[in-house]
């Protein structure tokens, strides 16, 4: 029984191409926490509300060292925007004027996977951790989408997260996907993320840390 749930992982390593690195796409709520720096509701909850807009991201790593696991480097680049009513600066509540929130984050990351589970024994289940280093670049628009301010701030991040290998439920298929496009694996991918946005402690900075980890989902290609 063995040697047959060992045999399809054997047949997938002979035919498989060299893995050089891996590309992802994860969508998740994200929530920036701007109103800590306040007593009671601060302005962001007053311009834009108590929800969690989606924060999209997509990234590309290189494999630096193959063994038991991969350890990766790469770059992810992410899109957020909220909107909301701006208030008056003198007081007397919400403006009619629209007001829009953007944010792209850049991060430099490092990522190891634990894939020797699937490739060598054919578990589907891959866990991963990886950290990062961010620069959450912001930009406030007012009426008629005019830029009123912009700035960024930098800080790290750090999580982990499990990935379904797809590749076990059709392994034909994964086969020719490979031989074709040079796509390894194909999987996808629960993300818990815990940001901290603040320029790593400066009293001067917008506080973009979540007050909460983030949860994302999404796929990912190895190739």
């Amino acid at each position: 029984a063995l040697a047959l749930l060992l045999a399809p992982a054997a047949a997938r390593a002979q035919a498989a191409s060299p893995i050089f690195g891996s590309f992802e796409l994860r969508v998740g709520g994200y929530r920036p926490n701007i109103d800590s720096a306040f007593s009671g509701v601060g302005p962001y909850q007053s311009i834009f509300g108590t929800g969690a807009p989606l924060m999209f991201r997509g990234g590309v790593s290189g494999a630096v060292w193959r063994g038991f696991g991969t350890l990766e480097l790469g770059a992810q680049l992410g899109y957020w925007n909220a909107s909301g009513h701006g208030l008056y600066v003198t007081g007397g509540g919400v403006s009619p004027e629209p007001t829009t929130l953007r944010i792209i984050p850049i991060s430099a990351v490092v990522t190891y996977r634990l894939d020797v589970l699937f490739e060598r024994w054919n578990i589907p289940i891959v866990p991963y951790g990886r950290a990062s280093l961010d620069m959450y670049n912001w930009t406030v628009t007012g009426s008629g989408g005019v830029t009123s301010q912009t700035g960024a701030t930098s800080g790290y991040s750090y999580g982990g997260g499990l990935a379904l290998v797809l590749d076990f439920f059709d392994p034909g298929s994964a086969r020719d996907m490979d031989q074709d496009v040079g796509i390894n694996h194909v999987m996808v991918v629960a993300d818990l993320t815990r940001p901290t946005i603040r320029d790593f402690g400066s009293a001067k900075s917008w506080n973009l840390s979540p007050s909460a980890p983030i949860w994302s989902f999404g796929l990912l290609f190895v190739f």
